[in-house]
């Protein structure tokens, strides 16, 4: 199971930091290969949870998109 997170770890990474939206898709196809090869059920319901919340959140704008262009900074400032 440690792997199946793993894999999820790495899928929202690649959305949310590297904004790559295929990242679903390749989870999805490698989360097969991984129920399959260690013979676990693709309905834990956690794992759904994950996939499904993963799947409908949408890629993120840059951080620096708007409250950079208007602040100059990321942050609290003193």
């Amino acid at each position: 199971m440690n792997k199946v997170m793993q894999a999820i770890f790495r899928a929202e990474f690649h959305k949310f930091v590297r904004n790559e939206p295929a990242a679903v898709e390749e989870l999805e196809r490698e989360l097969m290969g991984l129920f399959k090869a260690n013979h676990l059920r693709l309905d834990v319901p956690q794992v759904q949870r994950r996939v499904r919340s993963l799947r409908e959140l949408p890629v993120a704008d840059p951080l620096t998109s708007h409250y950079g262009q208007h602040f100059g900074v990321r942050g609290v400032v003193r």
